[in-house]
């Protein structure tokens, strides 16, 4: 689950993407009903039908782990903390 304290820093990154996307807009008007529909009702999260980070073996679980921190750190390329030269 993402803290708190990161979701700023995620929304920053973002909208700085958002700000040079080209092809694409978000409708403020759907986005905003949207918001107001998914809050009036609760989420069914459906389970996961197996654990990826369980099962497999430790090569396996050690890709998945490489996998998700990639994905995880990739937003945040002018922080010096997460930038990887060569990359």
């Amino acid at each position: 689950m993402t803290s708190p304290s990161a979701v700023p820093d995620v929304r920053k990154s973002c909208l700085g993407v958002a700000a040079r996307a080209r092809h694409v807009a978000i409708d403020d008007g759907a986005l905003s009903r949207l918001a107001s529909e998914l809050s009036a009702r609760p989420v069914d999260t459906p389970a996961w039908a197996e654990d990826h980070l369980a099962s497999g073996d430790a090569e396996e679980r050690a890709g998945w782990t490489l996998v998700l921190s990639a994905l995880n750190f990739c937003f945040w390329e002018d922080e010096p903390r997460w930038r990887v030269e060569g990359a």
